[in-house]
């Protein structure tokens, strides 16, 4: 009753009306009622019309909402293809890391290997440190091979 707009006058008419049992109330206080109802209409008109007047504005903001809620949609869609793609690559970059550890070993265990075959080739290249020799035939290189060898063991003993 506070928010209504009536006259003090009416508000206490009011008060005093709305305590009596129907049966009890007078040609003043049905008047006092009619006015009530008034007030009661007027403020319902002016709600409705505050609703009405702002409805584009509550449709604005709704279709913002959607907007908002649409692009929320999206974006949570791309982050979990990347959260999917980031999962992959981490996946390849641990096998590529033990493919890395298993190369490295590789290539550890291969050095003695590799130490003695350099060596033989320097000592081949001191028997022959004057001559560039390019052999393309297969039995030809073989056969080079085996007499720069054996030149160098005949040499060496």
């Amino acid at each position: 009753m506070k928010k209504l707009a009536m006259e003090e006058s009416l508000k206490t008419a009011t008060q005093s009306t709305l305590v009596k049992k129907p049966a009890e109330r007078g040609p003043f206080d049905s008047t006092v009622l009619a006015e009530l109802e008034k007030c009661f209409a007027a403020k319902l008109q002016e709600l409705e019309a505050a609703l009405a007047s702002g409805k584009p504005d509550s449709e604005a903001r709704a279709a913002a909402v959607l907007g908002a809620q649409t692009a929320l949609e999206a974006a949570e869609a791309r982050q979990s293809a990347a959260s999917a793609g980031l999962m992959a690559q981490k996946e390849l970059q641990k096998e590529a890391a033990a493919q890395v550890k298993a190369d490295k070993a590789a290539c550890a265990a291969h050095k003695p290997e590799y130490k003695k075959a350099t060596e033989l080739r320097d000592a081949k290249h001191l028997v022959c440190p004057n001559h560039l020799i390019q052999i393309t035939d297969r039995s030809k290189q073989q056969q080079n091979n085996q007499q720069i060898t054996t030149n160098y063991d005949l040499e060496h003993v």
